[in-house]
């Protein structure tokens, strides 16, 4: 069998700066202000707790202390140790509310998701891809504030060969390699990130994606296996991830199901169930997916997608960007290809647009608008707020 590794990774601050101030503020022998105190409060997962077990089966079986291998949190530990933060000190013991010690940091993954395909030639074979994605939160415990979040993403490829199968066994030797790799898993990826992180008390405009749509005709094409509600959560996570990644802007984590600017859901790996509480946006952005379609030669298939976005701004009620925009990914045609998994290619496509529609934020570019857009004014409405996206 073959393996294949990549990752995409990006680590840009909330920057909120309602408590931070929540830390140590002590000053060192030296003058110098001593660094605060961080205390760990293990692996977390996101989302409505109603959809944690299914969203995520191969990181709680990786993290089940029941099971005789370490444990995520428990190499996590170990890890952070080995390579303790350079700018704030990460402890492991209980915090002390009565001291203001309430900054916790946990790592909160966010997305789980594998998808197949099948070719055959000489021989059978099927192409697997796991997928998952995580989140560094800093946060007030004693408040349950967010207070910072860093996005980080990761996808192992990997080929089973004629006769072999997808087994329990098999998926989760492909999440142990994502996970655990010791040079370039997403654990040491992560450690590396938190090491060099810094805390930072400045204030900022806060974004947040405060309203997705997923229409009908999308959810008819979905996954029997995964819930509407859990293919929103990917989206809004993934938007939001970009929106940080690509701009270094304040995100407020998109939050399903929860009151504008209110509460992000989550459970601790030991089962308690957390809601952080969120400010509200500066500036807010609705995402609407319309359509998926599906176009086939003998040559390529095409895959595309339509989407609604916009941006407004709730204290001027003032809206910026309102459009409609089209998107497509192609896949080779070939006549070994035997099984496609087109749930995968839709996603690829919403999330190249996704990805694309951010970048023009900072620096929006006629011939794209032109191409995707279905205004002539697209071009325009980006270049209006362009400078909030170029401050970094």
């Amino acid at each position: 069998m073959l393996w294949f590794f990549r990752k995409w990774y990006c680590c840009s601050c909330l920057l909120l700066a309602t408590v931070i101030n929540a830390g140590v503020s002590s000053y060192g022998n030296a003058g110098e202000l001593a660094k605060p105190d961080v205390f760990y409060a293990g692996v977390a997962y996101l989302g409505d707790y109603q959809y944690i077990n299914q969203a995520y089966p191969l990181s709680l079986q990786l993290n089940d202390p029941a099971q005789p291998e370490v444990t995520l949190d428990k190499y996590l530990i170990s890890l952070l140790a080995a390579n303790p933060p350079v700018n704030f000190e990460l402890r492991y013991d209980l915090g002390d509310l009565n001291r203001s010690q309430s900054i916790a940091m946990a790592i909160a993954i966010d997305k789980e998701l594998i998808s197949i395909e099948q070719f055959k030639a000489s021989k059978l074979v099927t192409k697997v891809i796991l997928e998952v994605s995580a989140q560094i939160l800093f946060y007030d415990f004693d408040s349950m504030t967010l207070i910072d979040n860093y996005p980080i993403s990761f996808a192992v490829n990997h080929l089973l060969e004629e006769g072999q199968t997808l087994s329990a066994t098999e998926k989760r030797k492909l999440a142990k390699m994502l996970f655990f790799e010791e040079t370039d898993g997403l654990l040491v990826t992560l450690v590396n990130e938190v090491q060099s992180m810094r805390l930072n008390t400045r204030a900022g405009i806060r974004f947040q994606l405060t309203d997705l749509a997923v229409q009908e005709r999308v959810i008819a094409l979905k996954p029997v296996a995964l819930p509407a509600g859990l293919f929103e959560q990917y989206i809004g996570q993934f938007f939001s991830s970009q929106l940080s990644a690509q701009h270094k802007v304040n995100v407020l984590p998109y939050n399903r199901g929860y009151g504008l600017g209110s509460q992000l859901p989550g459970r601790f790996a030991n089962g308690k169930i957390f809601s952080l509480a969120m400010p509200k946006p500066d500036y807010e952005f609705t995402i609407d997916v319309k359509n998926f379609t599906k176009s086939e030669s003998e040559d390529q298939v095409i895959y595309g997608t339509q989407m609604a976005f916009s941006m407004f701004e709730p204290q001027r009620k003032k809206t910026y960007i309102d459009d409609d925009y089209r998107y497509a990914v192609y896949k080779i045609g070939t006549a070994s290809r035997i099984k496609t998994d087109d749930w995968s290619a839709y996603e690829d496509a919403l999330e190249g647009l996704l990805a694309e529609l951010t970048a023009q934020l900072a620096k929006p570019d006629r011939s794209w608008h032109k191409a995707h857009a279905r205004s002539s004014s697209s071009y325009s409405q980006f270049k209006h707020k362009k400078e909030l996206f170029n401050e970094s």
